[in-house]
């Protein structure tokens, strides 16, 4: 397993403008949205690093913008990191990372369907949860809950007048 040092060396080499953070337990840095692939494909191919796999892959609403996490792990040699990049303004659309990690294929179908993020490549993009007619994305702030309940109970009458 590489040493604390050696990985923020190695970070360092390849993001020479990037500063480690920690987020929660983990390591984290944050890369722009315009460089976000390029940087996730560096991690991924680096022969020092290798990470090969996405653990998680999710957003955050957090008002002034929307954020994504890319969770890495390097099963090589142990280290877990954190890639956040900011999505200030609309539309929010990234490359998707499907071809650096077959996982992220239901994390973005997830991260469109909740908050609205595209990602440009993705082989397959469309709402996981949400029926394909649903207005908005539930877990941006700015989604209103009453229309949530509308439209739950619009679904559930139509279902209940299909029983009779």
């Amino acid at each position: 397993m590489m040493q604390q040092n050696g990985f923020e060396q190695i970070l360092k080499s390849i993001f020479p403008e990037i500063t480690l953070s920690k987020c929660a337990q983990f390591n984290a840095i944050e890369l722009k949205p315009e460089s976000i692939y390029a940087g996730l494909e560096k991690l991924h191919q680096q022969s020092d690093l290798k990470f090969d796999m996405l653990v998680c892959l999710t957003a955050v609403d957090r008002v002034t913008h929307i954020e994504v996490l890319y969770h890495l792990r390097s099963t090589f040699n142990g280290y877990d990191l954190i890639v956040k990049t900011a999505l200030v303004e609309q539309p929010y659309e990234l490359q998707s990372v499907v071809p650096l990690w077959r996982s992220a294929e239901l994390f973005e179908m997830e991260i469109y369907d909740m908050f609205g993020i595209s990602f440009s490549g993705h082989p397959d993009l469309r709402r996981l949860f949400m029926p394909d007619d649903w207005e908005g994305f539930p877990l941006r702030k700015s989604y209103k809950t009453t229309d949530v309940a509308d439209n739950y109970l619009d679904s559930h009458k139509l279902l209940l007048n299909q029983q009779e």
